[in-house]
């Protein structure tokens, strides 16, 4: 039996999860990865089938979604660095179509 150790720990205990939050968390961020291979896939396909109208569209799509992928990296990144000067406000008002 496991002693909860913190709030978090008592709510997944309590709703039975077997999970811990940071596996939760984790999900979504893994989740914008294969949001890229996708797309790039489709246009792979779209390519060999020729249809150009689509093709760009999805083009249009993987380059966002590389973009943010890559985005979520960086922000992994500096989130394990001691004293990086982010503040949730700055995450918030992350223009994210300038990425």
């Amino acid at each position: 039996m496991i002693i909860p150790r913190s709030f978090f720990q008592m709510v997944q205990m309590s709703l039975g999860y077997r999970n811990s939050l940071d596996s939760l968390m984790l999900t979504p961020v893994q989740r914008i990865t294969r949001y890229q291979l996708l797309l790039r896939e489709i246009t792979k396909s779209l390519d060999k089938a020729g249809d150009q109208e689509r093709l760009k569209l999805v083009q249009e799509a993987f380059e966002v979604a590389n973009r943010v992928c890559n985005h979520a990296n960086d922000m992994m990144i500096a989130g394990r660095i001691q004293g990086f000067p982010v503040s949730p406000i700055e995450i918030k008002t992350c223009d994210f179509n300038q990425l």
